[in-house]
């Protein structure tokens, strides 16, 4: 099982992925808490402006929840990125590897494997 584009809190998960259906943010998240030890969180970080709101899922209060997500699901993965092309959205801009690297050195001391891509 591998979710994509998981933000790590309600609010950003509605301004990053604009969801048309019903899906919510704690959907997803009991979803893949229900597979621990199998699913596998693909999370994007940038930063941007969209609908007013400054997007930044690289603060150090937004990796702290979604980090506490991660335990709660218990992943057998987690697979971090940023933006590598130009986005729709044209105030995304991407992260540095230095970064995410960091962000997954976090990850990795909760005793959850993460990998930069």
């Amino acid at each position: 099982v591998s979710q994509s584009r998981y933000p790590g809190d309600a609010q950003t998960f509605r301004l990053i992925n604009g969801p048309q259906s019903e899906t919510t943010y704690q959907k997803i998240t009991n979803t893949l808490e229900s597979y621990a030890g199998k699913a596998e969180v693909q999370t994007m970080f940038l930063i941007a402006k969209h609908e007013g709101h400054d997007i930044d899922n690289t603060t150090a209060a937004s990796v702290s929840l979604w980090i506490q997500e991660l335990k709660r699901i218990k992943p057998l993965l987690v697979q971090l990125y940023s933006v590598d092309r130009e986005a729709p959205l044209h105030s995304v801009k991407p992260v540095s590897k230095e970064i995410l690297e960091r962000i997954a050195e976090q990850v990795r001391r909760e005793g959850i494997r993460a990998e930069v891509f």
